[in-house]
């Protein structure tokens, strides 16, 4: 809901308010970002703050208001000039006759029900017009001739606002966009905790927390890509939190900035310097979106963002639907794939009860060696002489999907399609030699004729071969920057961005029912934005289960655990002398969207039969992994998730240990989503696993299987105390006995009468 009066903008949520006025220089001064106000238009007095006398060392706002300073003016979309020296939300390059400066005001407001779309074919949040309400307000730069419009979007069931900004030239000159961003944030106090989210391969999405210090803070990428820092972050203090970010997976810059006065300055958007948009008279430029979202504390505020984004970005057939368990030949066939081990591996895979086969890199071209062949979208006669089509019929026979390995905006040196357009590679050929990645480089897509023929090819071969997913690789960043496009400037990596999007939507949008996954082999791929046309995006590129778990705490608390991958692989893809059972493997992959790469070729009937079990127990329990509230408490080497789902009648806990403890202390599992006036069963997941003791091996013990009948509100406040792990002496087949990268998991379940009990 959006309300505006007397030039006082509420903008409201289900739970959360965001004020701000017009004040009387034509400025949009921030009010309040907090828990839900009645009536702020009411409290404006006590809400703005008292300016009498100027801040003494500060520039004033102009010689009829000394009082007013520019750089402790809490403002919706700052600018350079004026006396305000914080980073700007929108700075042009003076060197182009503009004048020293900006001098933006407000000039006119509307409000709207729905969504206003972007014209670039840049991912939005989506919603109806009963459910979201939106406002623009237009800003005016009389001496550059130059507008901003700023759009709000709120969404109220999911307690986030959207912001966005377009500027446009009015002028007879061209304009240079030094800084323009999509978010501006001023708050009035300090003290948050800002926590990032990084890492490079095998280390994605570890969460890096800090106290905002006097000084700024900045998480920027400029790879081309998101790179290694997620544009997502989360803010504490103050006894709320904020989780902010992009939809926009291209080069970003934000900046926390803590002022002289307690204050704390937020900007993000585009980074400029790497994209600088160039505006002919008449030319417009919009930002990608970005989204806020408040709540109490960092549970409910990620629980608020993943129905933001399960709701509002996601779209299509995948939407809120259950992800299938697959197979892929990732880690058994690798690039040597032949057409009868393919032929075995889907027979028995559809024997198990697997729902999805992907086969994985090296059905294509001549992909003997990672600098060979992609760009080369046909399948190998000599690996697979029946062709794609055949594979794809005998998956469908077997009842699973069929899905394939596809990187289709790259192009490796070695290929044919390399050899044949020499100049479609983004890559200076005046160089002797240009950097390098995989052994691939990136197709100029921002080209008409370029994109067609990619379109036109990925199209073709999903149509002719009956492709029901592919796992989208983006498998290299932007090193060398160097193109024929009609058009080489300072935006050219922000049109290579809207380019892939229009890819891969134009993709989905032909093939509705299509699943695609996005993943990297270079880095992580946690952006919102690649929502609009995917179901998964990739978590951890590393298949050890324990870098999995930390990648997918971290990963679970910006995305929505159905949009997570997780991977499960034999035992030789661990870390080189981590050992981690089997059973310990599943029970961390079962949290996300679940594929295995094992030979099942070289399974005992026994092993299989306990896979078959594994996947009957995921089918039964996904609708909670992938779309339950998820809780994460980390205790030294102890880790423990719980999921829980939509009316807290079945709860998951994961315990995961690291390394074990000599006489540690006693395990306690707090369930924090129990309902306090229901009664639960807690069990142990029926597994069998192998123990290592020294030189002496153990079957988990009988006893150990603990079963507990336990009221809701115990769980909660008072957790159920497990039984005593090993000590590192003495043994009694009582004890819980887990090892270093060891887990359990207890299934909770609701149980409807008193006298169960």
């Amino acid at each position: 809901m959006i309300t505006v009066k007397n030039n006082v903008f509420h903008l409201a949520t289900s739970h959360t308010s965001y004020v701000f006025m017009i004040d009387g220089r034509g400025m949009a001064e921030h009010l309040y970002y907090g828990p839900l106000l009645r009536h702020p238009e009411h409290d404006v007095d006590a809400l703005v703050p008292k300016r009498s006398v100027p801040r003494q060392g500060e520039v004033s706002q102009s010689e009829k208001d000394w009082s007013t300073n520019p750089s402790d003016l809490p403002q919706e979309a700052s600018f350079e000039g004026g006396g305000d020296f914080r980073t700007p939300f929108i700075a042009i390059d003076e060197s182009r006759g503009c004048a020293c400066g900006m001098d933006l005001r407000y000039r006119h407001s509307e409000t709207f029900s729905g969504i206003r779309r972007i014209s670039s074919g840049l991912p939005q949040a989506i919603g109806s017009e009963d459910e979201v309400h939106g406002l623009r307000l237009d800003f005016q730069d009389d001496l550059n001739n130059i507008t901003l419009s700023l759009y709000y979007t709120v969404f109220p069931s999911s307690d986030t606002i959207v912001r966005r900004a377009v500027v446009k030239n009015a002028s007879r000159r061209t304009i240079t966009l030094r800084k323009i961003a999509s978010m501006q944030l001023d708050l009035y106090e300090s003290g948050y905790g800002v926590t990032f989210f990084t890492g490079p391969w095998g280390r994605e999405n570890r969460p890096c927390t800090h106290l905002l210090p006097c000084s700024t803070l900045v998480n920027e990428s400029r790879t081309g890509f998101t790179g290694q820092s997620s544009n997502i972050f989360i803010l504490e203090g103050r006894g709320s939190c904020i989780i902010t970010g992009l939809l926009y997976c291209g080069d970003h810059k934000a900046t926390i900035e803590t002022g002289a006065y307690s204050t704390v300055h937020i900007v993000s958007g585009i980074n400029e310097e790497t994209i600088h948009p160039v505006l002919e008279p008449g030319e417009s430029f919009e930002t990608p979106e970005a989204f806020m979202t408040l709540a109490a504390d960092r549970s409910r505020c990620t629980y608020a963002l993943q129905h933001f984004e399960e709701n509002h970005i996601m779209r299509g057939t995948w939407r809120n639907r259950l992800r299938p368990v697959s197979f892929s030949t990732r880690h058994v066939l690798g690039l040597d794939v032949r057409e009868d081990r393919v032929r075995d591996l889907i027979r028995l895979a559809g024997q198990m009860g697997f729902e999805m086969f992907v086969l994985d890199d090296g059905w294509f071209g001549v992909r003997n060696s990672k600098d060979d062949s992609v760009g080369d979208w046909s399948a190998n006669p000599m690996k697979l002489p029946e062709g794609l089509a055949q594979v794809s019929r005998e998956c469908h026979k077997a009842g699973m999907l069929f899905g394939v390995w596809l990187s289709p905006e790259c192009a490796s040196l070695h290929s044919r399609l390399a050899m044949e357009h020499p100049d479609w590679l983004v890559r200076n050929p005046r160089r002797r030699s240009s950097p390098i990645e995989n052994g691939q480089y990136v197709l100029d897509i921002t080209r008409h004729e370029v994109y067609e023929y990619v379109l036109e090819t990925i199209c073709g071969l999903i149509e002719r071969t009956g492709i029901d997913a592919v796992r989208w690789s983006i498998g290299t960043q932007l090193a060398d920057l160097w193109s024929r496009s009609e058009k080489p400037d300072g935006q050219w990596r922000h049109r290579y961005i809207c380019a892939f999007y229009k890819l891969q939507r134009s993709i989905a949008l032909s093939f509705p029912n299509l699943l695609i996954e996005n993943t990297s082999d270079t880095g992580p791929r946690l952006d919102a934005g690649l929502l609009a046309s995917s179901a998964i995006v990739g978590g951890c590129s590393l298949s050890d289960p324990f870098e999995q778990l930390d990648s997918f705490c971290g990963a679970v608390q910006i995305m929505p655990p159905s949009a997570l991958s997780t991977m499960l692989a034999s035992r030789r893809f661990n870390l080189e002398g981590r050992y981690t059972s089997f059973s310990s493997a599943f029970n961390i992959g079962l949290f996300g969207c679940l594929s295995y790469s094992i030979d099942l070729r070289r399974l005992s009937r026994k092993e299989r039969q306990a896979i078959a079990g594994q996947l009957e127990f995921y089918r039964m329990y996904r609708h909670v992994t992938q779309f339950g509230r998820y809780r994460i408490r980390h205790d030294g080497q102890r880790t423990q998730i719980s999921a829980c789902d939509a009316d807290a009648s079945t709860i998951l806990v994961l315990l995961a240990v690291r390394n074990m403890e000599a006489n540690g202390p006693d395990d306690i599992l707090y369930v924090e989503d129990a309902r306090e006036d229901a009664l639960y069963s807690l069990t142990r997941r029926d597994e069998d696993e192998e123990i290592v003791l020294g030189d002496e091996y153990y079957s988990a013990p009988p006893l150990e299987k603990e079963s507990y009948v336990v009221g809701g509100d115990t769980l909660r406040h008072a957790g159920a105390r497990l039984a005593r792990g090993y000590q590192g002496g003495a043994y009694s087949e009582e004890m819980r006995v887990m090892g270093d990268h060891s887990t359990r998991l207890y299934v909770i379940k609701r149980i409807d009468r008193e006298d169960d009990r």
